[in-house]
């Protein structure tokens, strides 16, 4: 089963990471979106997108999982679930797992 991981505490929140690596534990084969920022409270936006810009999106190494390919969106995280849907970062996920979370949020 294809995972995508995703937060709203960023792609270097140590929750995503922690996530990521049981996951790949566990041998599922997991894809991250996240915001390349801390975006708490923002987990359903799609953020705007003006005069038709691009969102910036950088490649990120996670180093409890160097090998799943990862991607920081300079959004917040539905937009970066949006896109991986609909396939922008590779294969669609079958699954989508957010967390995780710091915090009461």
């Amino acid at each position: 089963m294809r995972i995508l991981v995703t937060n709203d505490d960023g792609i270097d929140a140590p929750g995503l990471a922690a996530l990521v690596g049981k996951l790949v534990a566990v041998g599922h084969d997991v894809a991250v979106a996240a915001p390349s920022s801390e975006r708490s409270g923002s987990g359903t936006s799609l953020g705007g997108v003006y005069d038709g810009a691009p969102v910036a999106v950088t490649d990120h190494v996670l180093p409890a999982a160097p090998s799943v390919p990862a991607v920081g969106v300079d959004g917040p995280p539905g937009l970066a679930v949006l896109a991986a849907c609909v396939g922008a970062f590779g294969e669609s996920p079958d699954a989508v797992i957010s967390g995780i979370n710091a915090g009461p949020n």
